[in-house]
């Protein structure tokens, strides 16, 4: 019961620092606070349909379960980071033809990714031992929760609240805020030079 206990802990504690470097990778990727918020929600909601499987298949959670959910983050995050750094990067500044374009330039790289990864794994299928083949359950559950997710759910959500043009986007925002930061000091040297003379 320890170990079990144990094994819990430490796969929330690196689902918790998995995610949390994922959010920072998709902060860098996209460079805007709301596509990497869409973004880290859609890999939750990934996540945890995988984990859904383990009471699925009535498996008991072991280490080969524990190391294999949080491996599976890191399939979670590359679709969905290749769709939305596509977005922001678009040179529309619509929703809806960001989106558009983002499905259209990137939407058959991630199906034929899907499914090399996919053909690549299923050949853990054959072996005898059941830490590979919970592997490749794992693996390719990711992997299609990640596809119809990432395709469907973040794709729809992009076309809904993505962001418009540079909004949310931090180098402008810092561009922006220096900018305010510009004009304040330069009315305070204005109100200090009438008040000299």
């Amino acid at each position: 019961m320890i170990m079990e206990l144990k094994l819990v802990e430490t796969m929330q504690q690196g689902l918790v620092i998995s995610i949390t470097f994922a959010l920072f990778a998709l902060l860098l990727a996209t460079q805007n606070l709301i596509m990497a918020t869409l973004a880290s929600v859609t890999i939750g909601m990934i996540i945890i349909n995988v984990l859904a499987i383990i009471p699925y298949f009535k498996w008991q959670l072991g280490s080969s379960e524990s190391v294999g959910v949080v491996i599976c983050v890191g399939f979670a995050v590359d679709y969905v980071v290749h769709l939305g750094s596509h977005y922001v990067h678009s040179k529309h500044k619509d929703r809806y033809n960001r989106t558009k374009e983002s499905l259209r330039e990137m939407g058959i790289s991630i199906l034929s990714g899907s499914a090399t990864t996919i053909l690549a794994v299923a050949t853990l299928f054959i072996c005898v031992i059941l830490v590979f083949f919970k592997f490749a359950v794992f693996v390719i559950s990711t992997c299609l929760f990640a596809l119809v997710y990432s395709l469907c759910f973040f794709c729809a959500c992009t076309h809904v609240i993505g962001p418009n043009d540079k909004f949310a986007n931090f180098s402008y925002m810092f561009k922006v805020f220096t900018n305010c930061i510009y004009l304040i000091q330069e009315q305070f040297n204005d109100s200090e030079k009438k008040n000299k003379n």
